[in-house]
């Protein structure tokens, strides 16, 4: 049976060693996530141009919109002053 102080020594060696290993291999996990993440920083960017796009395309459709809208109104306002209507809006 391991008595404490085995078990503390024990501790103070396989940990460092642990620690050593850790260290010796996180530059490579980190340089085999760096083409991830620049992929997906790519698409990011991709999609922010196109949410872009569409909010430009988005605010040209609603000034058609407001232009038709008004023309239609002016329209139906001469259909109702033609016809005898007032023009109480």
């Amino acid at each position: 049976m391991i008595s404490g102080a085995e078990l503390i020594d024990l501790a103070k060696y396989l940990l460092p060693g642990i620690m050593l290993l850790v260290w010796f291999f996180v530059p490579f996990a980190i340089y085999g996530t760096k083409p991830k993440l620049d992929e997906l920083i790519n698409a990011v960017t991709e999609i922010d141009r196109e949410i872009g796009e569409l909010n430009r395309k988005l605010a040209s459709l609603q000034r058609e919109m407001r232009t038709i809208l008004g023309e239609t109104q002016a329209i139906e306002r001469d259909i109702r002053l033609q016809s005898g209507e007032s023009d109480i809006t």
